[in-house]
């Protein structure tokens, strides 16, 4: 079971600022998790949020990972 569902990530590479597109069924937090296996930013989604846009600029460049972690109220 995933709480999110048709999620677009855009633009690849991103210098500045991340979008995601998405459809969450409930709240949900977004990791950056980079190669090391670090969680380095964390950014909460609410249910009610069909498009989110992230700063990323302050972020070191490298490869990141996004996970989509459900959480219960």
């Amino acid at each position: 079971y995933s709480p999110v569902n048709i999620i677009n990530v855009y633009p690849n590479p991103v210098n500045d600022v991340l979008t995601i597109d998405f459809y969450s069924y409930e709240d949900t937090v977004l990791q950056f998790i980079n190669v090391l296996g670090e969680t380095v930013k964390t950014v909460s989604l609410a249910q009610s949020e069909n498009r989110l846009q992230i700063q990323v600029h302050d972020m070191e460049k490298g490869v990141y990972f996004l996970r989509f972690k459900g959480h219960s109220a």
